[in-house]
């Protein structure tokens, strides 16, 4: 255990000082411009309901808008609805599913 230590840190520690390639940089930057392309987020339906992931990563941060508070409702409602049918299954004796 004495030796298997240093040489774990020692192999991390190489690893983490090797610079990056020009292509690995190249790559990169290119998923950034991707991402950062507004072409992404043109779905009108998935970004105007409310069950899609892209109205939820849109909306998450945002704290008093119309939007944030029909989320928030709509995330609170998930978690009841869920949690009520787990307690619904534990009283008819049933298998908890988580």
């Amino acid at each position: 255990m004495k030796t298997v230590l240093p040489l774990l840190l020692l192999t991390c520690a190489s690893v983490q000082a090797q610079p990056h390639s020009p292509e690995l940089t190249q790559l990169l930057s290119e998923i950034h411009e991707q991402y950062e392309n507004p072409k992404l987020y043109s779905a009108p339906r998935a970004m105007a309901d409310i069950t899609k992931l892209p109205y939820f990563l849109q909306h998450i941060d945002e704290t008093d808008t119309v939007e944030a508070i029909r989320l928030n409702a709509y995330l609170q409602g998930l978690h009841t609805a869920y949690f009520d049918n787990a307690y619904n299954q534990k009283q008819l004796g049933g298998g908890s599913w988580f």
